[in-house]
């Protein structure tokens, strides 16, 4: 039986779950890393052995791991963002036709780093899990200055689905009291919990997703599923830090 990655030369490790459902498996690949705009990229950069609290300076982060830099500003911080793949993963179907398909499996990876008021590391930290992720996040964002809230942000809105494009609104506005989704508003009293969701496929870097659980019912109901980007998440998680509850629960 040929796999998806036979024409690599590469060996599968494979299993044959029962006759009549197919066969899977996984194939060791040589790495490949991407930055969050979708270049590759090689494995320094992302050496992050130079970063030294109390002695490495902004300008020195942003230009040593700018190629996975997600965008997001804020001068108490840098995140990036990158992902990388080992191995791919393969399936065949039995059918006259011998269905199958494979690709690479992917994971995502993030660095924090909290600068001090002179601009100099204070704190870094790889962060693989999105839970863990958010959790850094809110308390790094916890020191930052008050977003401008006199004119209107907007959060650009990504997939929740490997495969399925957005439907909808595909913005969420934000202003002093309110989140408006197309013709929905959603005051920020509203919410009484955001809670981390999975992206259904492989993981994406331009795409992370969470629910708002509203304590009254909305046009859009009372759970809110939205992904947006690295720099959609961070400005609302920071708003809502902001202008929601103070007893505003996060799981």
């Amino acid at each position: 039986m040929r796999t998806p990655f036979a024409s690599l030369g590469l060996a599968p490790v494979s299993f044959c779950i029962v006759a009549f459902c197919g066969c899977a498996g996984a194939t060791r690949l040589p790495t490949k890393t991407e930055t969050p705009r979708g270049a590759e990229i090689q494995q320094n950069d992302v050496d992050m052995t130079f970063l030294q609290a109390g002695t490495t300076r902004r300008d020195e982060v942003f230009n040593r791991l700018g190629r996975i830099d997600t965008g997001f500003r804020n001068p108490r911080m840098f995140w990036g963002r990158w992902s990388d793949s080992k191995w791919g993963s393969w399936v065949i179907i039995p059918t006259p036709t011998g269905v199958g398909g494979g690709g690479r499996n992917w994971r995502v990876h993030n660095v924090l780093v909290d600068f001090n008021d002179s601009g100099t590391v204070q704190t870094h930290e790889l962060v693989d899990d999105e839970k863990d992720l958010e959790r850094k996040l809110r308390e790094l964002l916890a020191q930052a200055p008050p977003l401008d809230l006199t004119q209107p942000l907007q959060i650009k809105l990504t997939p929740h689905s490997e495969g399925w494009a957005l439907e909808g609104p595909k913005e969420l506005t934000l202003d002093k009291e309110a989140m408006q989704y197309g013709s929905v508003k959603i005051s920020t009293l509203n919410v009484v919990r955001i809670s981390y969701e999975r992206f259904y496929g492989n993981p994406r870097l331009d795409s992370i997703c969470h629910s708002l659980h509203l304590a009254e019912k909305t046009p859009v109901g009372k759970k809110f599923l939205f992904c947006t980007n690295a720099t959609g998440l961070a400005t609302l998680l920071h708003y809502l830090q902001q202008s929601g509850q103070k007893n505003l629960r996060w799981e």
